[in-house]
């Protein structure tokens, strides 16, 4: 699937995905679905920003990695949230110890989790930041 802005029904606020690896974009934003989550993905920070821009206000949470063509995950959350303080953010990578010690002091409250995540670490990890116990009806 491209990097097109996908929506699948099931809850009123989204998850805004950031991936510019086609397959883990896919992958991950299938797992999200499966478990009741909405997803809006993006393969770019320009694509990210046009979402962004049209959907913020259903936009509960951004999951994405530090190195996003364009422009990078912290600046996206620091931009994104300057206009939605309480968004939930998740950084998803490959870099190491000293990036994310850098990302966290620039996104406060932010969750880090190298790749490869299993998807039970995943799912569990979104609901516990959105609050969602038990998938979303």
């Amino acid at each position: 699937m491209s990097g097109a802005a996908r929506q699948i029904q099931g809850r009123s606020k989204s998850i805004l995905m950031i991936e510019d690896e086609a397959d883990v974009r896919d992958t991950t934003a299938s797992l999200l679905e499966r478990a009741g989550f909405t997803v809006l993905c993006a393969k770019d920070a320009a694509e990210a920003c046009k979402i962004w821009d049209n959907d913020q206000s259903s936009i509960e949470m951004m999951i994405t990695d530090v190195v996003v063509p364009g422009r990078t995950g912290p600046e996206m959350a620091v931009q994104f949230r300057k206009n939605h303080p309480s968004l939930k953010v998740i950084f998803m990578t490959r870099l190491d110890r000293r990036t994310r010690v850098e990302t966290e002091h620039l996104v406060r409250g932010a969750k880090f989790v190298r790749k490869p995540i299993s998807a039970k670490t995943l799912i569990e990890m979104v609901r516990n930041e959105l609050g969602a116990a038990s998938p979303p009806k």
